[in-house]
């Protein structure tokens, strides 16, 4: 286990702001995280480092670099394996108590056997998995490219969406999601319509650009059937920690769903995480959160503005 000295600490809090909207006082508040450590740290090459993703999942453990006054609800980590088993790393080793989580491995194949994707999706306790499943979204000549998906119940039902939220942790390839969508159709069913709740490595764009034809729509469509979004954040440029990154291209990481409705409250920029420990080219992407507020599903008068 690593010690993370009280200055780094500061250091990486120092990276965070926020932008505040409206505050809808009776709505269901989803606090969403997401990060891709990147694939220098991901294979632990990055220069002066002795286990990589143990020091990008010792930073989340920090106290507040969890990034919300109130806990994460929904944690996507991409790239976070044990140095050992290439297994994703377990989150609730590393603060998040009580979590559970989904763990993703999609092994490379063929050109590319000597690679490995891990991804974890992490759900605080009080949102009840009905089922789950994970595996690749690439075809097997490819890259490989994870995904972890869950049938959900939050703790309070949201409009809409009754038999629950299906949340999706994803890792897309560069170019078409060409495989995993059977299953997590057979996870979510109807839900896929307008009750998805995705966060990742979209390698997509939420607005286009010159760059790629390709846009967060094209990639919810290519995974749920429908291209419909009404809330996708930040907008932001999130790759890479790199000397050099082309200021007009990776804008990638991104907060998605499809129900109606959907309000934002607050979104956290926290940079790039491992810019402290590793200096500006460990070639991770930068964490956010993002603050989402759905509409209440319970009758009128009541409310899901509670936490525990």
């Amino acid at each position: 286990m690593f010690t993370i000295k009280p200055a780094l600490a500061v250091a990486v809090l120092a990276l965070v702001s926020f932008t505040v909207g409206e505050n809808l006082e009776d709505d269901l508040r989803i606090y969403i995280g997401s990060w891709n450590i990147g694939e220098p740290c991901s294979s632990n090459t990055v220069s002066n480092s002795t286990d990589c993703p143990a020091m990008a999942a010792k930073i989340l453990s920090v106290p507040n670099v969890v990034i919300s006054p109130l806990g994460l609800d929904m944690l996507v980590l991409i790239g976070a394996k044990n140095i050992t088993t290439k297994k994703p790393i377990n989150m609730p080793e590393y603060g998040f108590t009580n979590y559970s989580q989904i763990s993703a491995v999609c092994p490379g194949r063929f050109t590319h056997q000597k690679q490995s994707d891990v991804l974890s999706l992490t759900l605080r306790p009080t949102f009840k998995i009905l089922k789950s499943d994970s595996g690749c979204l690439n075809k097997p000549y490819e890259p490989p490219s994870a995904f972890a998906v869950a049938l959900v119940q939050p703790p309070y039902p949201i409009k809409g969406c009754q038999n629950g939220i299906c949340m999706l942790g994803i890792n897309t390839p560069l170019k078409t999601i060409s495989a995993g969508v059977d299953a997590i159709a057979t996870v979510c069913g109807d839900t896929l319509s307008n009750c998805v709740v995705a966060a990742g490595d979209w390698h997509a764009p939420v607005n286009k650009k010159n760059y790629t034809d390709v846009t967060v729509a094209d990639r919810m469509k290519q995974l749920v059937g429908n291209n419909e979004v009404t809330y996708a954040r930040p907008t932001m440029k999130t790759c890479c920690n790199t000397v050099g990154s082309d200021p007009n291209q990776g804008f990638d990481d991104h907060a998605v769903t499809n129900i109606p409705g959907v309000a934002r409250s607050m979104d956290i920029d926290g940079d790039y995480p491992l810019s402290p420990v590793y200096g500006n080219n460990a070639g991770d992407h930068k964490y956010f959160v993002i603050d989402m507020l759905f509409p209440c599903g319970l009758p009128q008068g009541q409310t899901c503005n509670k936490r525990s």
